[in-house]
């Protein structure tokens, strides 16, 4: 059984098709979320960044991929997040011994996209394209959904991609 994940603004909806062992296919079954209610605050606060047309957040990068485990704080380090109405940009800012380094710069083109992971609501993931990927973590949900709305709303301005295909939710974390 192979789950067929959809994303829609009222909800989450899985399809899926049953097939017995000897390959018969029952008929395909779906099951749905409630929707997803963005709440008033985080509203109020994306529609006055995409007005503003540039922001930086602050966030952490989690530069020990390896580990699946509770992540070590010592492995995370500071990353500023540029989002404006043409691109985006993860900047790893500089010290007294090296200077700030783009991380990723990216326009809204497709393959780009933001993930969420279902187990951790203080987590999202830049998609620039298969080279440029990048982790993220931010101090509360809150910021996590404005970070993701402001860039949904971006993107949406720069080519017109459905916000359906830029918010892709990840199910298997």
């Amino acid at each position: 059984m192979n789950p067929m994940w959809m994303m829609s603004d009222t909800g989450f909806v899985a399809i899926y098709t049953p097939v017995r062992e000897d390959g018969v296919e029952g008929s395909p079954v779906s099951a749905s979320t409630e929707p997803i209610a963005v709440e008033p605050d985080v509203l109020k606060e994306v529609k006055q960044k995409l007005d503003l047309g540039s922001v930086k957040f602050e966030a952490l990068c989690d530069k020990d991929q390896s580990t699946k485990k509770t992540t070590v704080v010592g492995t995370l380090e500071r990353r500023t997040l540029e989002v404006n109405r043409k691109r985006v940009k993860v900047i790893k800012p500089g010290s007294k011994t090296s200077f700030p380094t783009t991380e990723i710069r990216g326009s809204y083109a497709p393959p780009f996209h933001v993930e969420l992971f279902r187990n951790d609501q203080h987590r999202l993931r830049i998609v620039g394209d298969s080279e440029s990927v990048v982790d993220l973590m931010v101090q509360s949900r809150h910021v996590r959904d404005v970070i993701v709305l402001v860039i949904r709303g971006f993107a949406q301005r720069f080519n017109s991609t459905s916000l359906n295909t830029l918010l892709k939710i990840e199910h298997n974390m």
